[in-house]
């Protein structure tokens, strides 16, 4: 899986937790570059050191990145966490 965004440093883990979306290894994520994001959006986030590709949800008072797969557990921001929007996604080319 390849990812285009702004800054090419950025490397993401290969994974299967986005799999159920159609999202997969073989491809390539075009990324808008932008921590500006919707409830629903597929996003680039940063935690800490490491950059993860997951479903924001929204809730009251909560924020929470969501896997596609359901072999895999949400993520629950907290102000604990050092997280960042560092993209949300454009277009997936096979």
């Amino acid at each position: 899986m390849r990812f285009v965004v702004e800054d090419p440093s950025i490397e993401v883990e290969r994974g299967e937790s986005m799999s159920v979306l159609g999202i997969l290894d073989c491809y390539e994520i075009v990324f808008r570059a932008t921590n500006q994001y919707k409830n629903g959006d597929i996003v680039l986030a940063r935690i800490g050191n490491e950059f993860t590709i997951k479903q924001v949800r929204n809730g009251s008072g909560y924020t929470l990145l969501n896997p596609a797969n359901p072999d895999f557990e949400p993520i629950k921001v907290t102000p604990e966490l050092d997280f960042e929007v560092q993209g949300v996604k454009g277009k997936v080319m096979f």
